[in-house]
């Protein structure tokens, strides 16, 4: 009897975990070729930002609210040739309706987050060693 009275006092003091945010749904409002740059945000522990650099233009098409966006490699991965012939990481992503950018890449479990502004895509893209903020417009 005492067991299953402490087991009830623990369970009324706690509140129930809190429901994770709900997913955006994907819209077509900002259906488009974009093109724009892509800039190192940051290095990891023991990185060089140079390492980092990669090839700077971006080119995705976001058809029914949604793109794949490759990452180009970072010269330290290009220079090394033990990745030589690995996948890419590419990131899913999503648009919004309030223009909202989420996005992960499957591969490295990474983020990509931004936001549409008028013809305007702004956002920064995480990845294991090196961060990149890009900026593209469609056109």
């Amino acid at each position: 009897m005492l067991a299953l009275a402490m087991a009830g006092c623990g369970a009324l003091g706690s509140p129930p975990p809190a429901k994770p945010p709900p997913l955006p749904v994907a819209s077509a409002a900002f259906d488009g070729r974009y093109t724009g740059s892509l800039q190192v945000a940051g290095a990891g522990v023991g990185m060089n930002r140079t390492d980092c650099e990669t090839t700077p233009r971006l080119l995705f098409e976001v058809v029914d609210g949604r793109f794949t966006l490759p990452l180009p490699r970072p010269r330290l991965e290009r220079a090394t040739p033990a990745m030589a012939g690995r996948p890419v990481p590419s990131y899913e992503v999503l648009v919004a309706a309030d223009g909202t950018v989420r996005g992960i890449s499957p591969r490295t479990n990474t983020e990509l987050r931004g936001r549409v502004e008028g013809r305007r895509m702004t956002g920064r893209i995480g990845g294991l060693l090196c961060s990149y903020d890009f900026t593209a417009d469609r056109g």
